[in-house]
């Protein structure tokens, strides 16, 4: 049958590694077991995390790398260091912050405690549609600090109209502070059993229960957000290749009739991935405006509102809608996903990647901010391929790095595998959160799985 997105998105997740609430190494035979299993089985159905500090072992390190060599995208790791003091900056007792636990795929919350939602939206959409107004040529700004100011200003706008909307439906919101109250819900026993606060506040999980109540706000879309920022500072701001206005038309025809400026656009810069500080200086302003703009929103309505950022594979429904990109990619491209370069942007290896990535003050987004990297197999195939993969992920952490899932992707095998799934029932690919059979996905998961071609290690 046709799964969609996949066959193994059954949410069992598996924790392993860090430190226990009292600072001590949990790290047994058991974690060990586990990732025995992976290597040898190939198991897809459980995505397993791994929690990594500077003190981890360095036998797990290894055991981790190169169960991640082996491929199928089933092993991730988390910089623990980084969020359990995003946890505690946001208000968390350092105790729960150390529990912390992924809700599904990887955003944080604290197990047990803890009502967990989230809102997606795409925020390239936001750009296009509001800020620059669908690319009518009457839209003008005089310079890039004020188109900027503007999308930061309509960001918040919408974010807050999407918190409004979501918590609506859960809290009555409109009579005032001393008013709010929780709304009524069809009972949800079991679970309000299992979650630590309902039976103590005799409220259901559904209706307040659980000590940490949390609706997260998700942007997507920001790499193509900050690769379309950049490509209009440097086309009409820095290099005046052509007007504001100008630049409207050719985007809104899609850039037909403009092929060189568009070859220009696409391949002259180097955009976020590619450790530019120029390009990644754009991500880490919009990802502290963002984080001020959801802590701004904190408690106002009985909900935590902790900042993220994610797709979680919705490149692939917001393509349909999505106008062509300043950077150079036509309408209804898909294209980046969760916080990792545009596919085909990335030229300067996953070192350069990672960078990028953590430029930004990556603890402000307290629920999450994931980074895919694909790394091909003669990148990490030979002695020295296990201690490759130690090195990123050592890197990742010492530079402030969340969540980083690393899968190694052949793109001929996966072409391979598509034409003939009988020949591939067991290829496992990480897909975004979670990971899954390649031959069980459709043929536009398959195609995007497959557009995000493996890097090398520079």
């Amino acid at each position: 049958g046709d799964y969609g997105s996949g066959d193994a998105q059954h949410y069992q997740n598996i924790l392993l590694g860090g430190v226990d609430e009292e600072g001590k190494e949990v790290t047994c035979t058991v974690t060990y077991l586990v990732l025995d299993i992976l290597e040898e089985l190939g198991i897809s159905d459980f995505p397993t995390t791994v929690r990594v500090n500077k003190n981890t072992p360095k036998k797990l390190l290894e055991r981790t790398a190169e169960v991640i060599r082996y491929g199928g995208g089933a092993v991730a790791v988390y910089n623990e260091e980084l969020i359990i003091d995003s946890l505690i900056k946001y208000g968390y007792d350092p105790v729960e912050a150390a529990k912390f636990a992924n809700d599904g795929c990887w955003e944080v919350q604290i197990p047990g405690k803890t009502f967990f939602t989230y809102i997606p939206f795409d925020g390239l959409s936001i750009l296009q549609k509001v800020t620059l107004d669908w690319y009518r040529e009457d839209v003008n700004f005089t310079s890039f600090e004020e188109l900027y100011s503007k999308y930061i200003q309509d960001l918040g706008v919408k974010t807050r109209e999407y918190l409004k909307n979501r918590i609506s439906h859960s809290a009555d919101i409109e009579n005032g502070d001393e008013n709010k109250k929780w709304k009524e819900h069809p009972p949800c026993t079991i679970v309000s059993l299992f979650e630590k606060g309902c039976i103590e506040k005799g409220a259901s999980y559904l209706e307040g229960g659980p000590v940490y109540n949390v609706i997260s706000p998700h942007i997507g879309g920001l790499p193509d957000v900050v690769n379309s920022l950049y490509a209009i500072k440097k086309l009409v701001f820095d290099e005046k290749k052509l007007g504001f206005s100008e630049l409207m038309r050719v985007l809104r025809d899609n850039w037909e009739g403009y092929e060189a400026l568009r070859q220009y656009a696409l391949n002259k810069y180097d955009y976020y991935g590619n450790d530019n500080d120029e390009a990644d200086e754009i991500a880490a302003r919009i990802v502290e405006d963002f984080a001020d703009i959801c802590d701004g929103e904190n408690g106002k309505n009985l909900y935590m509102t902790p900042a993220g950022i994610s797709t979680f594979g919705r490149q692939l429904n917001w393509a349909p809608y999505r106008m062509a990109t300043p950077s150079g990619r036509r309408a209804k491209e898909v294209l980046g996903g969760n916080f990792s370069p545009t596919p085909g942007s990335d030229k300067e290896g996953a070192t350069a990647i990672i960078k990028s990535y953590c430029k930004s003050e990556l603890w402000r987004m307290v629920s999450g901010a994931a980074l895919d990297i694909k790394l091909l197999p003669s990148a990490v195939n030979g002695e020295n391929g296990v201690k490759i993969l130690e090195s990123l992920i050592r890197g990742f952490v010492s530079l402030g790095g969340h969540f980083m899932q690393l899968d190694i992707a052949d793109t001929e095998l996966l072409k391979r595998a598509q034409e003939h799934p009988e020949d591939y029932q067991t290829l496992s690919v990480r897909v975004s959160g979670w990971n899954a059979r390649f031959v069980t996905l459709n043929k536009e998961w398959q195609d995007m799985i497959i557009g995000q071609t493996g890097c090398d290690f520079r």
